[in-house]
């Protein structure tokens, strides 16, 4: 079967590694020079040992391949002979777990759905007239900032005190923050304009995007990187967090940020657009 990876040659060894330390890829292969002789020159001469081949694997850019790349490399080398130095960048920190890295992202997207949702069945617009959306829009949007916080200080504390993360505090606490704002503004708009309906958006949104906290891009079906990956939140959510903990990024300096801020663009800009909504007419029994 073809691999769902694909090989890029680099024309310095501190390209390559650049490479690796900033997520470019997942790993490097570096084979020295003058390699193939010295397997000859093994063959000829017993006494004599094959040069090694450099590995290195990026596992903030994502665990799941890095633990799976390590374990091929392994075999590889007890089955062909073949030395290879196996070196790890951007590792978990010690005794955290990656897959426990991954929830604390679903961690951040249930309670924001929960809660945006709750506001809305608490905090009713009147759409028979048009004066005092926009004071129930500045409220829900305030409870909204708030709870993010509160969501984002929630999963941080799960970080620090279930899955041992430590001095990542307020890193992980303010981009859980944005990341829960982002979603909420989704979901305050998708029932501004349909009502109880609009739940079907963010439920469309959660089936989606699941798969994209923690699989990679390369192992998810064709549909999903042309048109769920690329703006689900859930990718940014599980990218971010990866970030944080594996890269020692902070809250707004890792590669999620600009996804969250044009989610929550588009989230305010819809939410926003409710405002024009027609007045519905309602009628006395």
């Amino acid at each position: 079967a073809d691999s769902p990876f694909t090989w890029k040659q680099y024309s310095s060894l501190a390209e390559t590694e650049a490479a690796v330390k900033d997520g470019d890829v997942y790993g490097s292969l570096v084979v020295p020079a003058n390699y193939t002789a010295s397997v000859a020159a093994a063959k000829v001469d017993p006494v004599k040992t094959p040069l090694a081949i450099d590995a290195t694997i990026n596992m903030g850019k994502n665990a799941t391949v890095a633990s799976s790349v390590q374990t091929a490399f392994q075999q590889m080398s007890a089955s062909s002979g073949v030395i290879i130095n196996t070196t790890i960048v951007n590792p978990a920190p010690e005794g955290v777990s990656a897959s426990a890295v991954m929830a604390l992202g679903m961690l951040l997207f249930l309670p924001s759905w929960i809660t945006a949702f709750v506001m809305t069945r608490f905090i009713k617009t009147d759409w028979s007239k048009r004066e005092g959306r926009a004071k129930i829009y500045g409220i829900k949007l305030g409870l909204a900032v708030a709870t993010s916080f509160i969501i984002g200080v929630g999963v941080s504390t799960i970080a620090s005190t279930v899955v041992g993360i430590e001095g990542m505090f307020w890193s992980i606490a303010l981009f859980g923050m944005l990341a829960s704002f982002a979603f909420q503004t989704i979901v305050l708009a998708a029932i501004g304009w349909l009502g109880t309906k609009g739940m079907i958006i963010p439920v469309i949104v959660m089936v989606l995007g699941t798969s994209s906290l923690s699989l990679p891009y390369e192992f998810l079906p064709n549909f999903w990187q042309d048109f769920v990956y690329p703006w689900v939140p859930q990718h940014f959510m599980g990218l971010g967090m990866r970030e944080i903990v594996f890269m020692g990024k902070g809250a707004f300096d890792n590669s999620a940020v600009l996804g969250l801020l044009i989610t929550t663009g588009v989230g305010l800009v819809a939410l926003t657009s409710t405002l024009a909504k027609p007045i519905e007419k309602t009628t006395k029994k």
